[in-house]
């Protein structure tokens, strides 16, 4: 239906920055605009080349906004969680909670958790153990560090609970994977 050479490459360029799958509000001005060009896909006769065009450009425009858009919050989720982990970082040996980074962010815990999850689709607390995790099986493949210190370096309170948790995300224990992956 687009056959417009500009907005076909403009378009193909969108959907290589932002994915070819979006969604859109039921009653967003992109869908008012995609009705409108169906409308004269399916009705050839009454077509003027000017009003086609116009209808064409219009649907553009709305896809642009919408793309922009997608594009900032993705922005915006990627700084984020870039901040995070650089500071879980920064404070890895240490257990680091959501209200300090909620204060590091000057927010309020609620506030923060709520912006994070909304921005990034999970919790902050689930990203922070994400990090610990990350860093720690960084760490059983590099050194020959024993769990326990392991453990103490990624800011788990023991050696126990490092266990506990790295079993529930990988589906086994960090010895058995340190030994599978050497």
């Amino acid at each position: 239906m687009i056959q417009h050479p500009y907005l076909v490459s403009r378009i193909a360029q969108r959907q290589k920055e932002c994915g070819p799958v979006f969604s859109a509000d039921e009653y967003s001005p992109l869908l008012q605009r995609a009705l409108d060009l169906f409308t004269f896909a399916c009705q050839p006769s009454m077509q003027d080349a000017i009003a086609r065009e116009q209808a064409l450009f219009a649907f553009f425009w709305e896809y642009e906004r919408l793309m922009r858009s997608k594009n900032r919050s993705i922005d915006a989720a990627e700084r984020l969680l870039d901040s995070v982990r650089n500071y879980v970082l920064s404070s890895l040996q240490r257990p680091v909670s959501v209200e300090e980074i909620a204060r590091h962010k000057g927010m309020s815990r609620s506030h923060f958790s709520h912006y994070f999850k909304q921005t990034t689709g999970f919790t902050p607390i689930q990203f922070i153990q994400r990090i610990r995790l990350e860093e720690a099986t960084r760490l059983l493949l590099q050194t020959n560090d024993s769990i326990a210190t392991i453990a103490q370096a990624t800011g788990f309170a023991n050696a126990n609970h490092f266990c506990k948790v790295f079993r529930q995300r990988f589906h086994l224990s960090p010895g058995l994977f340190r030994r599978q992956m050497r």
